[in-house]
């Protein structure tokens, strides 16, 4: 019985196939959100001589979510520490893609025994120096401007961007920007500077304005998050970099951007504060997290995001 938990689906991902690789396809059972607790332990009681081992995957179980177990939750926990103390040739994996876990005697118990994974986000300022390593220990070469440049066209996304970089891989041994331009999609990264002259203003009114155009447009709420991602994003790169004394034509340079882009960036960072625009894009990352794991109403949420870093205070008294 293990538990696999974390902020990084690549990581969780990753263990869980290293796991499935000991079992045949028939003999993989997943459960996903919402299940019974009887079938579960049905899969868990039934052990025969001759039956081949069983991987029961269970996806987000609220064994691991809720502090206060009912019941039923408390009944299906005990039976389940029952089988962690017996010896059962068939195997659990929790999967849960959150750092936060309510406390419990199975999560106690399977810390107890080292049967907890934990998956973490690589952190931002280390994830070019892993992704060079990583290249080079396929055998691939990549230079860190080059690499720079790759971040750029995609996503914040290391499933998306290990797939883009294992593609790579197996056309060349040498990553170059023609090799990048030529092979890697194109992903819905760019604004239309519609969003960004909107937050350049840090007016409120524009900044909705342009919000509700966008939504006008047929823009979903996804894409408008990748978008304004964008845009603050790369004000926060051109913050750091102008820090070592670098002129704009230099640190479009270094980010494969054009000039114009750093000169928005840095019109940008003369409206917000580094700490503003840092929790702007935690906020943000938070927000296309819980949109892919949910199906809570986003709109709603992501209207409430600009209202609660975009609205000044007096609006904000007036809205009282």
């Amino acid at each position: 019985m293990f538990l696999i938990y974390g902020d990084e689906n690549f990581f969780i991902d990753e263990k869980v196939k290293e796991i499935k690789q000991k079992y045949t396809e028939e003999n993989i059972i997943v459960f996903n959100d919402k299940f019974e607790y009887s079938q579960v332990l049905d899969h868990l009681y039934s052990n025969s001589l001759f039956a081949q081992n069983k991987l029961i995957l269970i996806e987000n179980c609220d064994l691991f979510l809720t502090k206060k177990l009912s019941s039923e939750q408390k009944d299906f926990l005990n039976q389940l520490l029952l089988q962690a103390n017996q010896p059962n040739s068939n195997e659990v994996v929790f999967i849960i893609r959150k750092l936060d876990l309510a406390e419990n005697e199975l999560t106690q118990l399977l810390q107890k025994n080292n049967q907890v994974f934990k998956c973490l986000q690589i952190p931002k300022k280390d994830l070019p120096k892993q992704l060079v390593n990583y290249i080079k220990n396929k055998g691939g070469d990549i230079t860190p401007s080059n690499l720079m440049y790759l971040l750029e066209k995609l996503p914040e996304n290391l499933t998306l961007i290990m797939q883009e970089i294992n593609k790579l891989l197996l056309e060349t041994r040498d990553i170059t920007k023609e090799v990048i331009d030529k092979s890697v999609g194109q992903y819905v990264l760019d604004d239309s500077f519609g969003l960004s002259n909107a937050f350049e203003s840090n007016d409120f009114n524009v900044i909705w304005k342009a919000y509700k155009q966008k939504k006008y447009e047929g823009i979903d709420i996804n894409t408008l998050i990748s978008q304004m991602a964008n845009v603050f994003i790369l004000a926060n790169k051109v913050y750091h970099l102008r820090n070592l004394n670098w002129d704009n034509a230099k640190i479009a340079s270094f980010l494969k951007v054009h000039e114009f882009r750093i000169k928005k960036a840095s019109l940008l960072l003369s409206k917000y504060s580094l700490t503003k625009i840092e929790n702007i894009i935690e906020d943000l990352l938070k927000l296309d997290s819980s949109f892919k794991s949910s199906t809570i109403d986003n709109e709603a949420i992501f209207e409430s995001f600009l209202v609660k870093h975009f609205i000044g205070k007096q609006q904000n008294e007036q809205l009282r």
